[in-house]
């Protein structure tokens, strides 16, 4: 698996503006990770209904053989 590192620099004058930063930076990553598990939860449907379409296909094989 890829890895990515991310850097971030924040120059802000007041606590509630550092604070702000923060939560903008949570709220965008919260978001990014839900993106990443809708996509594997696609993915794994996908791969379980080529499975079972396969499995299938082997059983009829070797009803017919």
């Amino acid at each position: 698996m890829a890895q990515k590192r991310v850097s971030v620099r924040l120059v802000a004058e007041g606590g509630r503006q550092v604070k702000a930063e923060f939560q903008g930076i949570g709220e965008a990553g919260e978001n990014n990770f839900k993106r990443i598990e809708r996509q594997a939860d696609i993915t794994g449907a996908v791969v379980r209904r080529v499975m079972g379409v396969l499995g299938a296909a082997i059983s009829t094989r070797q009803l017919v053989a």
